[in-house]
């Protein structure tokens, strides 16, 4: 299961509309960087391997706030959605499913 994809689906849905709007590789990889913020090389060296050999240089971005990018979601749903960051992000997968609202989904 691709628990990333759970997450950005759900803002979606909460918000009507693509969270991650690119419209190109590049500019897709910019999007994921301006709401989760940028991978280190640490946490992602296979990432800045294959962004060097493109010639990309990651955005330096901070993650943005959950709560002011998907407004109407609860608070168990922010919860949720936090969790199901991609593994370059550190996720936990056994955590996101055990979440208050994946436990309320079924």
């Amino acid at each position: 299961m691709d628990v990333f994809a759970v997450g950005a689906i759900m803002a979606e849905l909460y918000t009507m509309r693509p969270l991650f709007p690119g419209s190109s590789e590049a500019d897709q990889l910019l999007k994921i960087c301006q709401v989760l913020g940028t991978p280190t090389r640490e946490v992602w060296p296979e990432g800045f391997k294959l962004a060097e050999q493109i010639g990309f240089k990651f955005p330096q971005c901070p993650p943005a706030n959950l709560r002011s990018l998907v407004q109407t979601a609860s608070d168990s749903a922010l919860d949720l959605m936090s969790r199901t960051k991609p593994q370059i992000y550190k996720t936990n997968r056994n955590d996101a499913l055990r979440s208050q609202q994946a436990s309320h989904c079924c």
